[in-house]
């Protein structure tokens, strides 16, 4: 499997080639791998995993400090045969070097990848500890797993979540990331000279997955201006067999004088139809 498996080094040469795009010069002293972890796990029997990634945003007004909340949120919980291999990283970028020399130290550039490849079938499993059954055949759980991230720089939300599961085998990447806007030295005897450089945000999600059981596929893009007004929401959801292939991108530019970013819990995740309540579409059972 190991198709997320992306070196230390690599991932540094991404993040300055990224910045040498922006005109931004690395400092030699930045935060790199603010966490790692590489998972391979085989075997049969109960899974509860959780995994819940939020990187900080940063204080102060929004032309200095502009907040760039990140969020990846992984769940998956059921019973039966369970292998996968998981690579989740998050890196940070604090110093760099603007134009004229001088150097800021803030949080400049942020990012959470995390890629799965995982196949998992559900099967009734017993389980004993001491004089204690933990799961017998009558309260074992099927698979279900949702996969949530956010950027809140780009009020952007996606998802990927199944549940009532069967079996699920796929291979999903997310990433959420943000290179913050800065101001350069203002020249006010020449009219012409750039003065600031934008930064942007994206949220990325690459599936492939087969599934028996439940499946939903959701975005949301909220206007910056109004977290009220959604832009764009996609809701998709599958129940029965399929194969499902998903490439997803959203990427927004931030201008350098844009207002703080919301660091609240506003963003909500994507959610999946209520087929019990009465819809525009909705015309029965199949």
């Amino acid at each position: 499997m190991k198709k997320g498996n992306i070196s230390i080094g690599v991932a540094i040469a991404i993040v300055a080639l990224l910045f040498a795009g922006t005109g931004i010069a690395l400092a030699a002293d930045y935060d790199d791998v603010y966490f790692y972890q590489e998972s391979m796990v085989v075997g049969t029997g109960l899974v509860m995993v959780d995994k819940d990634i939020s990187t900080a945003p940063a204080p102060g007004p929004g032309w200095l400090y502009p907040a760039h909340n990140l969020e990846t949120n992984l769940h998956i919980h059921g019973c039966g045969d369970y292998e996968v291999d998981q690579v989740l990283k998050v890196v940070i970028v604090k110093n760099y070097t603007q134009k004229g020399n001088i150097t800021t130290i803030r949080d400049v550039s942020q990012s959470i990848y995390f890629c799965e490849d995982a196949e998992m079938t559900f099967k009734p499993v017993a389980l004993t500890s001491g004089s204690m059954t933990l799961i017998d055949d009558d309260t074992s759980v099927k698979w279900k797993e949702d996969l949530c991230i956010k950027n809140y720089q780009i009020d952007t939300a996606m998802r990927a979540k199944y549940t009532d599961a069967d079996y699920i085998k796929k291979t999903i990447v997310s990433n959420v990331s943000c290179v913050e806007p800065y101001a350069l030295n203002v020249d006010k005897l020449t009219k012409n000279k750039e003065t600031a450089v934008h930064g942007y945000g994206i949220a990325k999600m690459d599936i492939l997955s087969t599934v028996s059981g439940a499946s939903h596929i959701g975005v949301v893009v909220k206007d910056s201006s109004d977290p009220h007004i959604t832009m764009i929401r996609v809701s998709e959801d599958y129940i029965g067999n399929f194969t499902i292939e998903k490439n997803m991108k959203v990427r927004i530019d931030k201008p350098w004088y844009a207002i703080d970013d919301d660091d609240g819990d506003w963003l909500p995740c994507p959610f999946e139809a209520d087929l019990g309540h009465d819809a525009e579409f909705y015309e029965g059972d199949c």
